[in-house]
């Protein structure tokens, strides 16, 4: 957050701030003495707001989410529908941020959809599965899923794998480098697999890095 004190009216501080479209401007007058008063102003970065696909037959599921997120407005579900066909021309010709899909659909499965939509990297994926398998976990992340969550779906968690796709968004969109530059490769493989939610002691995961 950045803190600024300046002698300048309301108007005038808006005039100067009414471009920086990607931060919220926070006001508060404060009356020095009788001839003067200050403004002071408050700029804080405003996530990126994630365009969010549901895809699946799963109806419940979908409900669920979207009711716990209903009040959040960094969040916009674009799309919602059960087949996977439907979700491929969509993307096609839309943005997404995320797409949150089981991996059994009508038509097309996530796999297709991943596979299809490999290079769009701007994409993410979260898959729900009732598989607790660990081969098939590792199979969808390395297929390009972003997260792997398990049905019935718990909602804080998924909460918490938005907010580090939209923060990695955010930090990209604005400064136009990743956020772990710097970092030994080491470094950049264990926070990626931490972002996805892969855990240190599963099988497979120092063959992974």
């Amino acid at each position: 957050m950045k803190y600024v004190l300046f002698s300048l009216s309301c108007n005038e501080i808006r005039q100067k701030t009414r471009k920086l479209y990607k931060f919220s401007v926070l006001f508060c007058t404060i009356t020095v003495d009788k001839r003067k008063s200050y403004v002071l102003y408050f700029i804080t970065r405003r996530p990126i707001e994630l365009k969010i696909a549901l895809i699946g037959e799963d109806t419940e599921s979908k409900a669920k989410i979207r009711e716990y997120f209903a009040q959040n407005n960094d969040y916009e579900f674009v799309f919602d529908e059960a087949d996977g066909y439907k979700a491929l021309q969509y993307f096609d010709e839309n943005d997404v941020d995320v797409v949150i899909t089981p991996i059994m659909l009508p038509e097309l499965n996530a796999f297709d959809l991943m596979e299809h939509f490999r290079n769009k990297k701007s994409m993410k994926f979260l898959i729900l599965s009732e598989l607790k398998s660990e081969a098939f976990m590792m199979r969808c992340l390395t297929s390009g899923a972003a997260g792997y969550l398990l049905k019935p779906v718990n909602c804080a968690v998924l909460a918490e794998k938005l907010q580090n796709l939209q923060s990695a968004k955010t930090t990209f969109t604005t400064t136009g480098k990743p956020s772990n530059l710097g970092k030994t490769l080491d470094e950049k493989i264990s926070n990626i697999f931490i972002t996805v939610g892969i855990p240190a002691h599963i099988k497979g995961y120092q063959y992974l890095r």
